[in-house]
């Protein structure tokens, strides 16, 4: 007697995800530039978009808080260093490799860098002027 005979279903395929495992459905409006440059760098990456966007957002979320030395104010201000990233997370803003990056910061190129108790990190506005002075005119973008 087959499995389906008696009423059972036979395990195959992978268990069922827990709701924990499935995660949550998020459906949120991007700027056509912006979904752009996630393809891109989930296709450099190797990561499927969604991986790419779950991958950013977490590293955006492992920045480091800090109180403020002003506490005129009755509420604690805190301030958060979103402008600061590690080395993993600037070679995949700017759309390179760790070893690119690391290998053009050893040869005293690239974009600026903060050292922080032997640590690298980048921030953001240098990642985009470094980015700016890589943009080249066309005769189709002049005026």
């Amino acid at each position: 007697m087959s499995p389906k005979d008696d009423g059972q279903r036979r395990g195959t395929g992978r268990p069922k995800k827990t709701e924990a495992e499935r995660g949550v459905n998020l459906t949120t409006r991007v700027p056509s530039n912006l979904h752009d440059r996630l393809r891109l760098a989930a296709t450099a990456s190797g990561r499927s978009m969604n991986a790419e966007l779950i991958w950013r957002l977490q590293a955006s979320f492992k920045t480091t808080a800090v109180i403020a030395p002003d506490r005129a104010s009755a509420d604690t201000k805190t301030t958060f260093i979103a402008d600061r990233m590690k080395v993993h997370a600037a070679s995949a803003y700017i759309g390179l490799s760790v070893s690119s990056l690391n290998k053009m910061r050893h040869e005293g190129r690239g974009p600026r860098y903060l050292k922080i108790g032997g640590r690298i990190f980048y921030r953001r506005s240098d990642l985009d002027l470094y980015l700016a002075h890589g943009v080249v005119e066309t005769t189709d973008t002049r005026d």
